[in-house]
């Protein structure tokens, strides 16, 4: 992390608020730089058109001048004069119609042959004319007019162009008559049509300047560019190209149809940018603006922002240092949430410290308080076929010789302990998550490295640590000491019960030798015999409960078994502990109801049951057992005229034993007996009296 955060580039908050801005801005701008640059494709595109249009309109100018001067030619060519071959006649009205004009009209021959020339008196030696052409000559052969291309005056020199149209005279060769003027003219007929800043040049069939709408002297009669000529191709179009100043130009041009002549217009390709430029300085200036704007308030903001910062770093180091943090009053309504949420962790911090602090002395004060109970406490982490200290107390530290911090994160097979006793404790916690409650066993555990101690454990399985693994909670108790009273005791009561067993045989073989002696009836010696067996099968029930109590179940279960067991009785009631006084009287007197049934109740017939239930009523918090005999399917009932010694037992012996109540029903249907008696304390449900669970806990062991 470290040079992580030495090699890591940091820029200031000025900087990215700044960079903020431009990243809105500059595509904006860049957006408009884009629209004028579409802007200025579509107005080079205008002005294209608009180059191609007024040349097309320059032709129809020079196209119309041309043609007036052929209806001119026309009307001289039907003079009646020139039809009489009268020329000097003829002459005076070509002189007439040109006069106060600069325009000549010449009479000739296709050859080179000149009859009249308005521009000397008639009769005056005149020149060859200029040669015709093969197309000049063919146009006028089927009698077409024709303009010329740009020539020099035999006469006078200067540039000028003809309009020469064929008059036939009769079976001769026909006259050309023509019509010239100097191209100057063309000039002032076209300059009207030409808009400002635009330059319109004519070009004749050879590519000769004709007239050009500025610097006309300095251009007609001579030949115009190549390069500018060589991209004239077609009809008309448009293109780029340069002038004879190097000038770049965007060119438009049209041919005319009557002419065959060639109209340029022309305009500076600077002057088709200079909006475009003039528009992306202005986006420039608005960007550079922007830009200088976005720093500044980028500077003014980020100097709040700094200010700001800096405080919240100083409330992060006051809280470090768990110093008090006050709130921030920041003019930034983030910066004085961050600010109050500072105070508040800060007020968290120490409100945690002296929960720490607390919780610190709590855990000393459980410690002492475990240790004090000789309490082993502790928390493992399962490893599969391991498992690993998490917490430790002081005292399983000590049984491993080492300090709490030396147990906490070794693995049991670290600490000493044997393969199978690893896998012992497994199974135990294992067996903790499958239950899904608290476990209590009882287990062996060395001592000392040899000695075998007893432990009563109780496993909790709690939440998995970040590893996911699973964890169980401990406490376990050394109950050595305990067994080895409980060992002593049980062999004291196994030789207890060995000499009560003795005596009861030695009373039940003097009874009997004593009532034969006497004559007593049968009948008598066998219910004195199974008196005294019921009584054995109870204090058989008794000495495995370690005379602590025993099962209500147990109890009924000796009582009934000679009788038939499950197949006459239907027993039901919950688990009820009860002590080894009230086991003893309940025993006999189940004993007494089950021989009275099964002489004269429902156990004589073949079809007979006894129903054996109880139930405990919780009346102000003191228990009380209902216990129910009731027979089915006996013969019919009739009450005693006499009680014998059972029903003696009963109702009066058995009612003061138990401090409760007894009654007896002879109903006809079956013999129905109740018995009602307090629990006292130290008998319980076997649910919730720790020496019953003790035994199916120990069982699991």
């Amino acid at each position: 992390m470290d040079s992580t955060r030495l090699t890591t580039r940091r820029f200031s908050t000025p900087f990215y608020l700044f960079a903020l801005v431009a990243a809105v801005a500059v595509p904006l701008l860049l957006f408009g730089a884009l629209l004028l640059m579409r802007y200025a494709v579509n107005e080079r595109a205008r002005i294209e058109g608009e180059a191609m249009q007024i040349a097309r309109q320059v032709a129809l100018v020079i196209d119309g001048e041309l043609e007036g001067l052929v209806a001119s030619l026309r009307g001289l060519g039907a003079s009646s004069a020139l039809a009489r071959g009268d020329l000097v006649e003829f002459h005076a009205e070509a002189k007439r119609l040109v006069e106060g004009d600069d325009a000549i009209v010449v009479l000739r021959d296709l050859s080179s042959r000149q009859f009249l020339n308005t521009q000397r008196p008639f009769g005056t030696e005149l020149p060859p004319a200029v040669p015709l052409s093969s197309a000049e000559q063919a146009a006028f052969s089927a009698g077409r007019p024709r303009v010329s291309e740009v020539y020099a005056s035999p006469l006078s020199g200067e540039p000028r162009v003809a309009v020469a149209l064929p008059i036939a005279r009769g079976g001769a060769s026909p006259y050309l008559l023509a019509i010239t003027v100097p191209t100057s003219r063309l000039r002032d007929a076209l300059t009207p049509a030409v808009p400002a800043g635009w330059t319109v040049g004519v070009a004749d069939r050879n590519g000769t300047y004709v007239t050009r709408s500025a610097r006309h002297e300095d251009f007609t009669g001579k030949s115009g560019l190549a390069e500018y000529l060589s991209k004239a191709v077609g009809r008309s179009g448009t293109f780029a190209s340069v002038n004879f100043e190097g000038t770049q130009l965007v060119a438009g041009y049209y041919r005319s149809n009557f002419s065959d002549w060639l109209f340029g217009a022309n305009v500076p390709q600077q002057m088709v940018e200079a909006p475009l430029w003039r528009s992306l300085t202005l986006v420039a200036v608005l960007a550079a603006g922007v830009l200088a704007l976005a720093a500044l308030l980028a500077y003014m903001f980020g100097r709040r922002v700094t200010a700001a910062t800096a405080e919240l770093v100083d409330r992060a180091v006051a809280l470090g240092k768990g110093q008090p943090v006050a709130p921030m009053p920041a003019s930034l309504a983030e910066f004085a949430v961050l600010g109050d949420a500072l105070a508040a962790a800060a007020a968290t911090v120490e409100e945690r410290a002296r929960e720490r602090a607390r919780a610190a002395e709590r855990e000393a004060l459980l410690g002492g308080i475990f240790d004090a109970a000789g309490l082993y406490v502790g928390v493992v982490e399962l490893l599969g076929d391991d498992y690993r200290y998490v917490v430790a107390n002081h005292r399983i530290a000590a049984r491993f010789g080492r300090s709490e911090t030396g147990v906490e994160g070794a693995r049991a097979s670290e600490l000493g302990l044997r393969p199978e006793e690893i896998h012992e404790r497994l199974e135990l916690c294992r067996r903790c998550i499958a239950v899904g409650g608290p476990l209590t066993v009882e287990y062996g555990f060395p001592r000392g490295g040899v000695e075998q101690g007893w432990y009563l454990a109780t496993f909790t399985s709690i939440l998995p640590g970040r590893s996911g693994l699973p964890r169980i909670a401990f406490t376990a108790l050394d109950i050595s000491e305990r067994k080895r009273s409980e060992e002593q005791r049980l062999l004291l009561i196994n030789e207890l019960n060995h000499r009560v067993k003795n005596t009861l045989a030695s009373v039940q073989s003097i009874a009997l030798q004593t009532l034969r002696g006497a004559g007593a009836a049968t009948e008598i010696r066998e219910a004195l015999t199974a008196r005294l067996v019921a009584l054995a099968r109870a204090h058989d029930v008794l000495t495995r409960e370690s005379w602590e109590g025993a099962g209500l179940h147990d109890i009924v279960a000796g009582a009934t078994s000679p009788y038939g067991g499950p197949d006459r009785f239907r027993v039901g009631g919950p688990s009820v502990w009860l002590t080894p006084s009230l086991s003893l009287s309940l025993a006999l007197a189940l004993h007494e109801l089950a021989t009275n049934a099964a002489k004269y109740g429902a156990l004589s017939a073949e079809r007979g049951t006894v129903a054996v239930t109880w139930e405990i009523a919780d009346a102000l918090r003191i228990p009380r057992l209902t216990l129910r005999w009731v027979e089915h399917g006996g013969p019919r009932v009739r009450a005693p005229t006499r009680q014998g010694f059972g029903s003696r037992l009963i109702q009066r012996s058995l009612a003061a034993e138990i401090e409760g109540a007894v009654t007896i029903d002879y109903a006809p249907e079956g013999v129905i007996c109740v018995i009602q008696t307090t629990i006292r304390q130290g008998s319980a449900p076997l649910d919730t009296r720790w020496q019953g669970d003790y035994k199916a806990r120990n069982a699991f062991t």
